[in-house]
């Protein structure tokens, strides 16, 4: 029968608590850059983020969005929670 409260480690088939996991996953945040398009940005990545969105939009550099920035049109979300 199956527990939803744990998820099991495909490596060594351990059995972990399913908050646990979500705790430890990589948090983000959503932001917009100055054109109006949003983008979900890892927390760790805000600083280079910033300095993205403060390039001058004629820099050929301010054009094209880091790949770690995800454009979130057509996205969807699990679980999300505020901080």
């Amino acid at each position: 029968m199956c527990n939803h409260d744990f998820v099991t480690c495909r490596s060594c088939g351990y059995g972990l608590d399913r908050a646990s996991v979500i705790d430890a996953a990589p948090r983000y945040y959503l932001s917009s850059d100055s054109s109006g398009h949003d983008f979900i940005i890892p927390v760790d990545r805000a600083d280079e983020w910033e300095a993205f969105l403060d390039l001058p939009e004629d820099d050929p550099a301010s054009w094209d969005p880091p790949a770690w920035a995800t454009m979130t049109e057509g996205f969807t979300f699990i679980a999300p929670r505020q901080e």
